[in-house]
């Protein structure tokens, strides 16, 4: 009977896995279908099937490989969560993309800065605020 049940639990979650794999798979095709229809009509040009089906299960295929890439630079560092840093090491094979991400990385970090220094000076207000009322 444990056993049993131990076997319903393994399937059933596996078919979870399974159904969400198909969907983030749809999702992937349904995008590279739009991405080909709005390039196809800037360039009047027209794609087939055949040829979206193919970009869209390549596109899936790298998607795959870069979140396994980023689990491992993230587990090799002793962490379990993907950094910035992480997705700037699997970029580097491209330069153009590695030039991207290194530019809105320095763009998120100067927002983090700003939003910094606006809070340290509504607190040091509050407080001359404060300090003037006693």
């Amino acid at each position: 009977m444990q056993e049993l049940c131990i076997f319903l639990f393994l399937k059933f979650h596996y078919q979870k896995a399974q159904n969400k794999h198909t969907r983030l798979k749809a999702a992937v095709h349904y995008t590279v279908g739009r991405l080909c229809q709005k390039i196809g009509e800037e360039h009047r040009r027209e794609f087939s099937r055949q040829t979206i089906a193919a970009i869209a299960e390549t596109t899936f295929r790298e998607c795959d490989i870069f979140a396994k890439d980023l689990e491992a630079f993230a587990r090799h560092a002793k962490r379990s969560t993907v950094s910035a840093e992480d997705v700037k090491l699997l970029a580097r094979r491209s330069s153009a993309l590695s030039n991207h991400i290194q530019n809105k990385s320095e763009e998120l970090a100067q927002e983090q800065r700003d939003s910094r220094k606006k809070s340290t000076v509504k607190r040091k207000s509050r407080d001359t605020e404060e300090e003037s009322r006693e």
